[in-house]
């Protein structure tokens, strides 16, 4: 099976949209699926907001990411 190609995204229209999926939050803080997977499970990660039925979909408030992002003070470096 072949790896998935990185997706780029636009950073003006990111910078614009109220939620992101993880893929478009990932992208937006530069780091990978993987580094960003253990960001949201991390448990003090309240950008997270999840729409429907059961667990429902999951999208990252962009304005509360940047929030975060703010807060952070190199901690996720030991999280890599």
């Amino acid at each position: 099976m072949r790896p998935l190609k990185p997706k780029n995204y636009d950073m003006d229209v990111l910078s614009k949209k109220r939620l992101l999926s993880k893929d478009e939050a990932a992208f937006y803080i530069s780091v990978g699926m993987t580094t960003f997977t253990r960001i949201i499970n991390s448990g003090d990660f309240y950008p997270l907001i999840r729409i429907g039925h059961n667990r429902g979909k999951v999208f990252i408030n962009r304005e509360k990411l940047d929030q975060w992002i703010d807060e952070q003070d190199g901690s996720m470096k030991t999280m890599e």
